[in-house]
């Protein structure tokens, strides 16, 4: 264990000492040494000489890695090493700027002059020199090949329709009817008064306005198939296809038949919604149009429901009587104003509308090109060509005394002269009459007119009788 600590000694007196080391060599230490000068005493310490190396001592175990060192400081480029093979190709890059161009360089050689090329077109043909002598006519030579067709040229305009030219009615081939007209005809009765008359194919129908009824007749033999009540007054007969239709010019209607039975139609008779409904009706394939003369009017009326078009009745001119379709418009004679309306299917009124006919115009027939309307106070009738209204080279052409109905046989127009008593014929296509015509009827008055394929069937309004010549 530690004993008492002992008195403290007394403090001595410090002197400075001074060490120096001696170099190996040195000729009192060959090893070197350290020189200590301690005031004015001087004491040399050499340093004893190595001995030989000892024995190696067995390997330590391998200490724990120590930290890691600082970078050291970059060696100098090795030698630059053989050139691996090339990468794939990158993508373009844009272009660039275009750079100046640069100055010409000097004119080369001149190549070999290249082949020959082809021969140009001919140029334009120069100004004619004057004419040089004739010389002498040579040999004829062989006649050359016939050229190819040349390419057909385009269609030039089309030229105005002609005139309906004459053709050969099937029953008047079969029944060889060659004549004018049959002088020796028939004449059966019917009711009183008759005036308008139509054909439905087997039958002609014609109005009694005396007798408030129609009389249906057999158009072969002229047999009398029925008489069927209608309006007051009955002027007008239509046939549609398969009604009749009669104008009751007494109150303002127009009745509708069943051709097969002459029984009264579903609805009949229907308001014409205008007065004094007259006798020449007309039928555009599916309305059924009435002049109302007192109402100057025309009516369109739908054949299935007898109800009227959008519009109808439309305004024409002064007392119209006669109505007729050609296809494509409506024609109305204006008794009282001397002209014809031409009326579009809406009832708008075509360009060129009115146009002046006779005095007194009554009957229209159309004769495929052209329209016909008799002059009951001229004794004429005219002739307008139907698609611009433009009367027809030569008309107006003579008729007879009072010309009232009017119908169209496929080549001839044939007119009843009511104040004569006759009829007349006339060719379409120049209005002139044929041999013969005018030609006596079977009664006095002759009305109005109708033809049955083969016939011409005429209404005598003075002896309640209807001839068939």
């Amino acid at each position: 264990m530690t004993g008492p600590t002992g008195p403290t000694g007394a403090t001595g007196t410090g002197v400075t000492a001074l060490v120096t080391s001696l170099p190996v060599n040195d000729p009192s230490c060959p090893a070197g040494g350290t020189v200590i000068t301690i005031g004015a005493t001087t004491r040399v310490i050499c340093d004893g000489i190595a001995g030989a190396m000892g024995a190696t001592g067995i390997a330590g175990g391998t200490g724990p890695s120590g930290p890691e060192g600082s970078q050291g400081v970059a060696g100098s480029n090795g030698p630059t090493g053989v050139s691996g093979p090339s990468g794939p190709s990158g993508a373009m890059g844009l272009v660039g700027n275009p750079g100046g161009t640069g100055a010409t360089g000097a004119t080369g050689a001149s190549g070999a002059t290249g082949a020959t090329g082809s021969t140009g077109s001919i140029g334009t043909t120069g100004n004619p020199g004057t004419t040089g002598p004739t010389g002498a006519t040579g040999d004829p030579g062989t006649t050359g090949a016939t050229g190819s067709t040349g390419a057909t040229g385009s269609n030039g305009a089309t030229g105005p329709q002609g005139s309906p030219g004459a053709s050969l009615n099937p029953k008047r081939l079969a029944l060889r009817r060659w004549y004018a007209a049959n002088q020796l005809g028939f004449t059966v009765p019917v009711g009183n008064s008759p005036q308008g008359v139509a054909f439905d194919g087997d039958h002609l129908w014609v109005a009694n306005t005396g007798g408030a009824s129609v009389t249906k007749i057999v158009a072969a033999t002229g047999a009398n198939a029925g008489t069927f009540p209608v309006g007051p007054a009955p002027v007008g007969v239509l046939f549609d296809g398969l009604h009749i239709w009669v104008s009751n010019t007494a109150d303002g209607t127009v009745s509708k038949l069943f051709a097969t039975t002459g029984a009264a139609a579903p609805g009949s008779p229907f308001s014409t919604l205008g007065n004094n409904p007259q006798k020449q009706m007309a039928f555009d394939g599916s309305h059924v149009w009435i002049a109302n003369s007192n109402s100057n009017t025309v009516a369109k009326i739908d054949a299935r429901t007898g109800a009227h078009a959008f519009g109808s009745p439309f305004a024409v001119g002064v007392t119209p009587v006669g109505v007729e379709f050609d296809g494509t418009s409506i024609w109305v004679a204006n008794q009282g104003e001397g002209t014809v309306s031409k009326l579009n299917l809406d009832g708008s009124s075509a360009a060129g509308s009115p146009f002046l006919v006779g005095t007194s115009p009554q009957g229209i027939a159309f004769d495929g090109v052209h329209v016909w309307i008799t002059n009951f106070g001229d004794g004429t009738v005219t002739k307008l060509i139907a698609a611009t209204g433009a009367p027809a080279a030569g008309s107006p052409f003579a008729s007879g005394a009072g010309p009232m109905g009017i119908a169209f046989d496929g080549t001839h127009v044939w007119i009843a002269n009511r104040l004569a008593n006759n009829v007349s014929k006339l060719t379409a296509t120049t209005g002139a009459h044929v041999l013969g015509s005018p030609f006596l009827v079977g009664g006095l008055d002759p009305f109005c007119v109708a033809f049955d394929g083969a016939n011409v069937w005429v209404t005598n309004n003075g002896t309640s009788t209807v001839s068939k010549l």
